[in-house]
């Protein structure tokens, strides 16, 4: 079942994000295709794809390497007459003409609105021009 050899992978070493084990594997069900597995080092799991090894490390194992610290940055300058909300989670995303709006709108859909076509999820989005949701944006903007 399991075949071949482990496999140090050290361009994820190099970079910080931990150590990840390649694991060579023919899986008999799928025919003569070969297959790779990834273990993470720290805490013995395995994945099946790089891609979620790394957001695992990131989400569990970061602290075992990084020290992770808060710090307060300068609200955003400007005047802002709405603030884009999404209409179903009401996250604040930001005004429309903010640098990192679409970025937002984008890791939003990709992480918790997938399967909704990505115009309809646009489709959503409230703008709201209520001053005091304005200000509670500015102030999240501020905490690191």
């Amino acid at each position: 079942f399991v075949h071949g050899k482990a496999e140090f992978n050290s361009r994820r070493g190099d970079r910080g994000i931990g150590c990840l084990t390649s694991v060579e594997r023919k899986l008999s069900w799928l025919g003569d295709r070969e297959h790779f597995v990834f273990q993470v080092l720290a805490d013995g799991t395995v994945w099946l794809t790089e891609n979620e090894a790394i957001s695992h490390v990131l989400a569990h194992q970061l602290e075992k390497f990084y020290r992770r610290e808060r710090v307060t940055v300068e609200a955003p300058r400007g005047s802002f007459s709405c603030i884009a909300e999404c209409g179903m989670s009401g996250v604040l995303l930001g005004p429309p003409n903010h640098h990192d709006y679409q970025t937002k709108i984008r890791k939003l859909h990709a992480e918790r609105f997938g399967n909704m076509p990505f115009e309809a999820y646009k489709n959503r989005i409230r703008m709201v021009k209520d001053e005091a949701t304005i200000q509670k944006w500015k102030d999240e903007q501020t905490d690191g």
